[in-house]
């Protein structure tokens, strides 16, 4: 006989089946899984009211619950990882061929409705971007020079026993502000300053230094391809991948300081000799881009961010007609500005989007020109 936890959790998941995703099967299971986890921490869907009642489970006694092995869970999510860091590894290289290949392999069915990528170099833009938009010491740097209060913290590996013993949980690391302390934890080993093994006890996690607004994924994927007309849908799929990355990696087989996604960003200044000789219009973004960049992302009450469940899944209008995912709203909003065919249409439905008019229009092309990014 099935548990409570255990019957809550299925119930959840096949409640989220439901949902269409514009991605391939494996990767629309593997984010819902990851979707559980938040609906019990926070109480939400069959959680309601039960959030403290659940605060012991974590990531592993979800993908049990569903019958599914822990670590080969964490395997798949870091191959696909591995697929996304090969498409820039590729780009980098200018391997044209191998490229298409990896990118049209059908992982992300929503590229089908646009043409094929061919500004590579706009990819690394993208990448780039991603990379450092939600880099702690990037965002500390940009709330100094425009006096923001975005928030600020790194992912990590934290050592739950260590955590118990200090009268931690790893959520209340992730909600309450611990700036000052990192070189104390680090020292004591809660948090571990370098690449570990994920365990039982020693599980990816989120150290918040200071709490503030966020930044808006949506409005990142948006605004590289408002700054890169000579290739906006590359630069906004940087953009994309890159946050793909951020996602999976809250759970796979090994933990790295600041995440895989931040380490893209070294990767790129490292090779750009390499870069500029295969892409020679090439020009890494300097310091003041990358500030401009964060602060025309910032959150506000009509600018939100979007999961990556909520960027592919697609919805029914009232007359049950299957519309657009966000991010094709997003990519055919920076291939065309001028069309006004998702002006009016709702966001992701959420009401952070009321439409895209309200996002596009009203919010971030004002910031856009105000920061002179377009």
């Amino acid at each position: 006989m099935p548990s409570t936890f255990e019957q809550l959790v299925q119930q959840d998941y096949q409640i989220l089946l439901k949902e269409s995703l514009a991605c391939d099967t494996r990767l629309k299971q593997l984010l819902f899984m990851q979707s559980i986890r938040g609906h019990m921490e926070f109480g939400h869907t069959v959680f309601v009211g039960r959030a403290e009642e659940f605060s012991d489970k974590t990531q592993d006694d979800i993908i049990e619950a569903l019958g599914e092995d822990p670590l080969q869970v964490q395997t798949e999510r870091q191959r696909y990882i591995r697929w996304v860091k090969n498409i820039l590894y590729e780009v980098i290289d200018n391997n044209n061929k191998s490229f298409n290949h990896l990118i049209n392999d059908r992982k992300l069915k929503f590229l089908e409705k646009f043409p094929p990528l061919s500004k590579l170099s706009n990819l690394i833009y993208g990448f780039f971007y991603g990379a450092r938009m939600d880099s702690e010491y990037w965002r500390n740097k940009t709330n100094k020079k425009y006096g923001l209060p975005i928030g600020r913290g790194i992912c990590c590996a934290v050592d739950k026993r260590i955590a118990e013993n200090m009268g931690f949980t790893v959520k209340d690391l992730s909600q309450y502000e611990f700036e000052g302390r990192l070189k104390e934890f680090k020292r004591c080993g809660l948090i571990k300053n370098r690449t570990v093994a994920s365990s039982s006890n020693v599980v990816n996690g989120y150290l918040r230094l200071k709490k503030g607004i966020g930044t808006s994924d949506d409005a990142a994927i948006v605004s590289a391809g408002l700054m890169h007309r000579d290739g906006p849908l590359e630069a906004s799929m940087g953009v994309y991948l890159c946050d793909l990355i951020d996602t999976l990696d809250k759970y796979v087989p090994f933990i790295k300081l600041n995440g895989q996604d931040e380490e893209l960003a070294d990767t790129i200044s490292s090779q750009l000799s390499l870069i500029q000789k295969n892409h020679p219009t090439f020009i890494l973004p300097d310091d003041d881009t990358i500030m401009r960049f964060i602060y025309c992302i910032r959150t506000n009450e009509n600018m939100g961010s979007s999961s990556q469940r909520y960027f592919l899944k697609k919805t029914k209008d009232h007359a049950g007609k299957m519309q657009h995912a966000t991010i094709e709203s997003h990519l055919a909003f920076v291939k065309n500005p001028n069309n006004h065919a998702y002006l009016n249409m709702r966001l992701a439905n959420k009401r952070e989007f009321p439409t895209g008019n309200q996002f596009y229009r009203n919010n971030l092309l004002p910031r856009l020109k105000l920061a002179k990014l377009i």
